[in-house]
């Protein structure tokens, strides 16, 4: 594989520009897209990322060394050590094995508390974690469900598990039936996904989502598009008549997240 991963294909900057960054085992790889074109992509940063998030316009890569934040095109070291899981939106959150939470704030790291559980996830004030769902407060009580593979905050919370996807209501309701991997929402667009099938919410109803996958779907993120990607690397794109797929040849893809123009 060429080492800086780069695609010749080039377009013009414009508004709708935005930087696609991809977690995966041979590193941070930076992916140009211009609507819904894929643009010039490759290696930014060697490391062996675990977990990726963007809060605000910076990028949080958990590693199995430290937690790296995007900093003057680059990525500094944070001495927070190896991490499982980072979450925004607003405030940095990183997880480490042991089961400790720190938020990240004034350029250092201030100590949570410590969940009894593996966390596998992060975001807003919610942790997903194999004993189930933690809120993000100094005593960081469990809030429900179990197994949980991944949270989405904004607007309706969603949880994956491994016996359904849940919805946040009058408490946790179970949406759908599965063995739920990842979920996401940006208010007004939802996604959700198995192994082998895809769901969307359209007008309150979970349908199933016709799409050509190599493998599991890790991560969906929102922009004027639906962004997702595969655990083999290949990008895919909704514009409203289905998704399209981009294979990029990144294996062993672990996160995704977008950075919209400054």
């Amino acid at each position: 594989m060429d080492d800086d991963l780069t695609d010749k294909r080039i377009f013009a900057q414009s508004r709708d520009t935005i930087e696609v960054v991809i977690a995966a085992a041979i590193g941070i790889v930076s992916v140009a897209m211009s609507d819904a074109r894929v643009g010039e992509y490759g290696v930014v940063h060697r490391c062996t990322p675990t977990d990726l998030a963007a809060v605000d316009e910076t990028i949080v890569v958990a590693t199995e060394t430290d937690v790296l934040i995007s900093d003057d095109g680059g990525f500094r070291e944070t001495s927070f050590g190896p991490a499982v899981a980072v979450g925004g939106p607003d405030t940095i959150h990183a997880a480490g094995p042991d089961g400790y939470v720190s938020r990240y704030t004034g350029g250092h790291w201030a100590e949570v508390g410590q969940v009894d559980a593996a966390v596998r996830a992060i975001d807003g004030d919610l942790v997903a974690t194999t004993d189930g769902l933690v809120r993000l407060t100094p005593e960081l009580p469990h809030v429900g469900l179990d197994d949980v593979r991944d949270v989405a905050v904004d607007g309706r919370p969603l949880a994956a598990t491994a016996t359904g996807l849940y919805s946040l209501g009058n408490g946790w309701m179970k949406a759908l039936d599965g063995d739920f991997r990842t979920a996401a929402t940006d208010g007004d667009r939802a996604h959700a996904a198995t192994d082998e099938q895809v769901v969307e919410r359209t007008d309150g109803t979970w349908i199933p989502v016709a799409v050509d996958i190599d493998a599991p779907i890790v991560e969906f993120d929102y922009h004027l598009h639906v962004l997702a990607i595969t655990a083999e690397g290949t990008l895919l794109v909704d514009t409203g008549q289905g998704f399209r797929a981009a294979p990029l040849g990144i294996p062993d893809v672990v996160g995704l997240a977008i950075r919209p123009p400054a």
